[in-house]
Formats: C-alpha cells, sequence, structure tokens
C-alpha cells in the first residue's frame, strides 16, 4: 500500500542522530531542516509488530527513514547500520501494513512499552520491494513479519544401533548441529538418536520438502533412504510441513551398504539396463509403486545385480526389442551374484523380433547360474515373438501349425517350466499359463 505523506512524522532523539550524521548535518538542526536541505523527498515508516520486537540500537519501536528521490530503500535488519530483533522469533520479510479508508494503519492489538501504548499491525499478503527506487511524494508504511524460531529437525535412525555412520565433514557448514563451537569441531561420525541436520521453513511457515540426503557419508557403506514420521520409520514424511511452537522431528533412515535407491519410474528403467554390473544394489522403498506407462525400456543381456524389492509393485512396462543373440529374455542370464527378492511387475508386455537368426526365447531367463537367489518375484504380463518367415523359435517346436508352449518360461537348466516349478517353489512365479499369454506371429522379409 502507498500513502502520500502530509505531515512529517518526529522520530526518537537517537534515530534523528543517525539521520543528521547520514545527511551530513549537525545536531541541533530541526528535521525539517534536515528534509529540506538534503532534499530529502519520500518516506518510509517502519514498525517493530511485536511486543518484544525492537529497533536497535535505540530500542525504539518505530522508525522513519527519509530518502532523495530515485535512492533505494533500507532493508532494516539486513543492511545499514539498524537492526532489529525479536528475542525467540525470526523475521521472514517486511509486508505492507494495511491501511483503512482513511489510509490510516489498521491495528490487531496493543501493549504497552516504556509507559506508551504501541500497537500490532495488520499486514497485507504482499511483501515489501527494497530493489524498488523511491520517488517525490512517496510514503510506504511497512511493518515485520516475525515467526517463532522453530525448524525441522532431522535425527539419524539405522537398523544396527551399535552402527555409527561416518560423516564427511568437508560438506558441512559451522551452521551444522554436528559443529560444536567449543571445540571448533565436527563430529565426524553419527549413531541412532542423533540430530544430524536442522531446516528452517519458508517465510510462511512451511517446509515443502527436505534434501535428498541430509549428510554425506564419508564412506560408501552406508545409504539414506527415507525420511519418516516416527522413530520406527513406518509412516513417511506428509509435505508440507508446517511450523509449530516447538521443532518438528523427521527421522532420517539409513540402510547398511552401499545402495542406488530406486524413487521413481525413470529409475525402474536405468535398473533394467544396468542389472549385467554384479556390484550394483537396487533397493526399493517398501510398499512403493510405480506406474511406468510410457517408458523406453532397455534390458540387460544378464543379470548379476542385487535388488532388494521391499513388496514394491511396477506396473505396464513395455519392451520392444530385436533379438541380437540366439536368446533373449527379460532377465537375460542369471549370473550366480544375482539376488532378487520380494518384486512384483504387473502387465509386463515384451515384444521380440527376429529377423537374422533362429533364437530361444523365454519369458523370464535364459539361463540360471548356481548360488543365484531369487525369492517372491512375481511376473504378469504378455510375451510376443515376431519372426521373419524362414526363423525359427528354437525351445518353442511348431507341430501342426500349433506351438508348444511347454518350454516358454524359464531357461537352461530346466528342460521344461514344470521342471523349474518343482525346484523352485519360492523364486519367480509367472502369473498364468503360457500359452494364454504367449504368441508367436510371423511376417515376410
Amino acid at each position: 500500500m502507498k500513502k502520500h505523506f502530509k505531515k512529517i512524522l518526529i522520530i526518537m532523539f537517537a534515530m534523528l542522530a543517525a539521520l543528521f550524521t547520514l545527511a551530513g548535518c549537525k545536531l541541533g538542526e530541526s528535521l525539517e531542516d534536515v528534509i529540506e536541505q538534503n532534499n530529502l523527498v519520500s518516506q518510509i515508516t517502519y514498525y517493530a509488530n511485536g511486543e518484544q520486537a525492537i529497533f536497535t540500537p535505540n530500542y525504539s519501536k518505530e522508525c522513519n527513514l527519509y530518502y532523495r528521490e530515485n535512492t533505494q530503500p533500507a532493508n532494516i535488519g539486513e543492511d545499514g547500520s539498524l537492526g532489529i530483533e525479536y528475542a525467540g522469533y525470526e523475521i521472514v520479510g517486511w509486508y505492507y501494513v494495511d491501511l483503512d479508508e482513511n489510509d490510516q494503519p489498521i491495528t490487531t492489538g496493543s501493549y504497552q512499552y516504556k509507559g506508551e501504548t504501541c500497537y500490532i499491525y495488520k499486514l497485507t499478503d504482499q511483501k515489501f520491494d527494497f530493489s524498488q527506487r523511491m520517488q517525490a511524494g512517496d510514503h510506504w508504511i511497512i511493518a515485520a513479519k516475525w515467526v517463532k524460531i522453530s525448524r525441522v529437525k532431522v535425527v539419524l535412525v539405522h537398523d544396527d544401533p551399535n552402527v555409527s555412520v561416518p560423516v564427511d565433514t568437508s560438506k558441512l557448514t559451522t551452521e551444522s548441529p554436528l559443529y560444536d563451537e567449543e571445540s571448533q569441531t565436527f563430529k565426524t561420525a553419527v549413531a541412532n538418536g542423533d540430530v544430524i541436520q536442522s531446516y528452517p521453513y519458508d517465510e510462511n511457515g512451511k517446509r515443502a520438502s527436505l534434501p535428498n540426503d541430509p549428510i554425506t557419508v564419508a564412506e560408501n557403506v552406508y545409504t539414506f533412504l527415507a525420511y519418516y514420521a516416527d522413530k520406527e520409520c513406518t509412516k513417511p514424511v506428509a509435505y508440507p510441513l508446517l511450523r509449530t511452537e516447538v521443532d518438528e522431528v523427521v527421522y532420517a533412515k539409513y540402510i547398511t551398504g552401499n545402495w542406488t535407491v530406486v524413487r521413481a519410474k525413470e529409475g525402474v528403467a536405468n535398473m533394467l539396463k544396468s542389472m549385467t554390473l554384479a556390484s550394483r544394489k537396487y533397493y526399493f522403498l517398501p510398499g512403493s509403486e510405480f506406474d511406468c506407462t510410457g517408458l523406453k525400456i532397455e534390458l540387460a543381456a544378464s543379470t548379476a545385480c542385487e535388488i532388494q524389492g521391499n513388496g514394491a509393485v511396477l506396473k505396464n512396462l513395455t519392451v520392444d526389442a530385436y533379438v541380437k543373440g540366439d536368446a533373449a529374455s527379460i532377465f537375460g542370464t542369471i549370473k550366480s551374484t544375482a539376488k532378487i527378492e520380494n518384486l512384483t511387475f504387473e502387465n509386463f508386455n515384451v515384444t521380440y523380433r527376429m529377423s537374422k537368426s533362429d533364437a530361444s526365447i523365454y519369458f523370464l531367463f535364459s539361463e540360471i547360474a548356481a548360488g543365484a537367489t531369487i525369492t517372491n518375484v512375481s511376473v504378469q504380463g504378455s510375451l510376443k515373438i515376431v519372426k521373419s518367415e524362414d526363423r525359427k523359435v528354437i525351445n518353442m517346436p511348431k507341430v501342426e501349425d500349433e506351438y508348444i508352449f511347454t518350454h516358454c518360461l524359464f531357461g537352461s537348466p530346466y528342460e521344461t517350466d514344470e521342471a523349474y516349478y518343482a525346484e523352485n517353489n519360492d523364486g519367480f512365479k509367472v502369473v498364468g499359463n503360457g500359452a494364454d499369454f504367449i504368441t508367436i506371429t510371423s511376417e515376410t522379409n
């Protein structure tokens, strides 16, 4: 709001002294003289706007500053020699004061300060812009907006209560709760229950998100998993977090191992094309679910990594690829280092195109090595094989124009799908009968 000033407001003597000094004038001159002699043509009235809020160093409740034309206003508390403070609160900005029909400030309460009645002023939603330039006749009336000092505190949680997680202290600042002011050193490791980070709210008292990792771990042996609202880590944090009178506590769950945590459907795509690396470890948040519609999926030729699904469900994956070798399948050749647990694929639709050679094509894997661990992995979907007229699907013979789907889900060392199921009650489970969801079509070259 803007109000053209009609009278000069007298300010306290200490403020006059500061103004005189800034204007290059002498004590003893009147405010009117200072304004006239220095061509001060605009004014801002600042209100501290709180019972314990005061301007420093003069300990006043109101501050009037006068400006030459086209000068930038002072952001009290952030620049210049004038400050403002309020014990237990922090300023989130200066806002225009709401004015009545007579251009008078609207108040919402009053209190006594040094025997005088002072007021709390009603703020508009419009924040004052200190980058603007003052123009002749301007009189802006603004007041401080305060919030109770409280923050989001992050507490570390680990499955092993005896674990200490090493911290890369080079990534910390002295604002970190891991910094000890007395010794001027950082904690080099943190344990269960330690406060590892502290985050402010925005000026509206909200926190829309938290960083992907509250600390940088010094060694690649621990991985940040997620933030939770309870120390048992069963309730994910719900955003936005809203400021309260006390600090909000959230819990950062860390797990042992150098894991890639799959947090989005793009991570699913990256996993499926990188499974050939035995060093990779993928971790899904318990109960997570991803609709992978529209993703461009590549499949690795083999699977050697570890995947901890934790009950995750991956929906609507679609693969359309050419058969490049003598065999093809979703997981390819499963190496002895592979470990896949508790993962569900729904509506996984695979199309393989054969044009250069005969090949064996399986739904799940073409070969599995001894030592591989597959536990509770469920797959529901379809397999379509498009081949040239003169190509053969070796593992699915054609008898009297009918394909025999007895060896189409799992490859070596199992001679039939039934043989696999006889030995692997808790491994891969395919929803449906192979003949129901596998089709083979031919096309001419």
